[in-house]
């Protein structure tokens, strides 16, 4: 596995949980809709009697993916800090912590550090060359 692609894992699980968040809200909005609307007309064909206790078991399968997905993800920032903490230069474990565990983009990074994007770019391309992926990723 390539040292980004590594690094990039985190933030690509917590796009994930994010996206099952917003799956279980919209499902428990969903849950506490009103199940029948005021209508002159008679609805058609048989309602589903058990579609609410659906929806609820849906929602909270979701919610144990999510509880999973997250203990995974805190369980892989911490292999990344170990392989970031290993870096010798101060700076560059900065934009590393900044970039994989924070989630900033290059813009805010340059902003924190004072320093302009190209040198931030710099301090990242030197920081990917002193990690180390764990043997259990290749």
């Amino acid at each position: 596995m390539e040292v980004k692609a590594y690094l990039e894992q985190a933030r690509n699980i917590n796009l994930q949980i994010d996206s099952k968040l917003e799956q279980v809200s919209a499902l428990r909005q969903l849950a506490t809709k009103a199940s029948s609307a005021l209508s002159p007309v008679p609805p058609s064909g048989t309602p589903n009697p058990h579609r609410l206790e659906e929806t609820i078991a849906r929602m909270m399968d979701m919610e144990h993916e999510v509880d999973e997905a997250i203990d995974g993800l805190v369980e892989l920032k911490g292999n990344i800090m170990k392989a970031i903490n290993r870096v010798p230069d101060e700076r560059e474990r900065v934009v590393l912590e900044l970039r994989y565990l924070a989630f900033k983009d290059w813009a805010a990074i340059a902003d924190t550090l004072g320093l302009h994007v190209r040198q931030v770019y710099r301090l990242h391309e030197e920081a990917l060359k002193n990690i180390e992926i764990p043997d259990e990723c290749h």
